[in-house]
Formats: structure tokens, C-alpha cells, sequence
């Protein structure tokens, strides 16, 4: 990868840091940018380079996670709607439970639902012609993201194994 491609992913990494750290104590109404960039350790320019508000860099942040998610090798030949995807679901999201704890307590978790239900309704494809599809898709993200919410909310204190199996059960999918 080329080496200011790298350098501006750590200049958007440490931008996102700083501000989720600075979420911790304000609102985020109450922080300027001035104290994300101190905080990040990065030039003004640098943050409006990347940005165009501090909103911006949470949205970005969370398209990131989800672009990854999407393009990982992974998970683009198991079925959705399946326990290996559920498992593979939560091991990675178990990386950012404290990102979205800070969603959470910020009340932006608003913007992780929206973009879990377009990574959703990315997986079906045309498939969502139907109403009934568009809300079949919307019912499955949601469980899948409130369940896991609720699990970081607690620290992700049980096995990952348990929450697939609790939630493969409610939502009456097969092993």
C-alpha cells in the first residue's frame, strides 16, 4: 500500500480515537474540533482533509466497519442466514463493542442501526422487491444488532458460541 495512503489511515485513525475518548466525558454538541485534533495529535487540515464535521467521522467510521465486514474473505460465500455467519458476526463486532457502547451512551446508536440495515439489505441484493422481503431484512438485522449490542453493553462477558446459539434459537435457525 502506498505510504501516504497509510499515513492518512492513521491520521483517520487517531482523529476517530481521539474522538471517541473525548465522547467519554461530553456530548458530542460539547467537543470542538480543536480538541479532537490536540487530542489526535494531527493538523486542522488533516481533519477537514478527511471530514466535514465531527458527525462525519463517526458515519465514516461505521461505513468503514461494515465495507470491511463485507469485503472480508471470510464471510462472502456462507449464507446469512446461517450459524457460521451469526458466529462470524459477532467475533468481528466483538472488536468495536466499545465503540458501540460509546454510540450507545451518546444516543448515535441511530447511525449503526441505518447502516447495519443497508449492509443488510446490500446482502440481498434485488431480492428486496417485495415489502415483505424489505422487512424480513430489517427484523433479522435488527435482532442480529440489538442482541449484540446488549452483549457489549455487558462487556461481551458470555461465550461467543452462547450468543449464536441463543440467538440461532429465537430466530429458528438451523445448525
Amino acid at each position: 500500500m502506498d505510504k501516504r495512503i497509510q499515513a492518512n489511515l492513521r491520521v483517520k485513525e487517531s482523529i476517530t480515537n481521539a474522538l471517541f475518548f473525548l465522547m467519554q466525558e461530553k456530548t458530542l454538541s460539547e467537543i470542538t474540533v480543536t480538541e479532537i485534533i490536540d487530542r489526535a495529535k494531527v493538523a486542522r487540515a488533516s481533519f477537514y482533509r478527511n471530514y466535514r464535521s465531527k458527525l462525519d467521522v463517526i458515519t465514516v467510521f461505521i461505513s468503514d466497519i461494515l465495507e470491511r465486514f463485507r469485503n472480508g474473505r471470510e464471510i462472502t460465500s456462507i449464507n446469512y442466514r446461517s450459524h457460521q455467519y451469526v458466529k462470524k458476526v459477532l467475533i468481528y463486532f466483538r472488536t468495536y463493542a466499545q465503540y458501540l457502547v460509546d454510540l450507545y451512551n451518546a444516543n448515535l446508536i441511530s447511525l449503526v442501526i441505518d447502516g447495519v440495515n443497508a449492509f443488510q439489505a446490500a446482502l440481498e441484493g434485488d431480492a428486496l422487491v417485495s415489502p415483505y422481503k424489505k422487512y424480513s431484512v430489517s427484523i433479522y438485522g435488527g435482532a442480529l444488532f440489538n442482541m449484540a449490542l446488549e452483549w457489549a453493553r455487558g462487556g461481551c462477558a458470555e461465550p461467543v458460541e452462547d450468543m449464536v446459539d441463543i440467538f440461532c434459537r429465537e430466530m429458528k435457525i438451523e445448525q
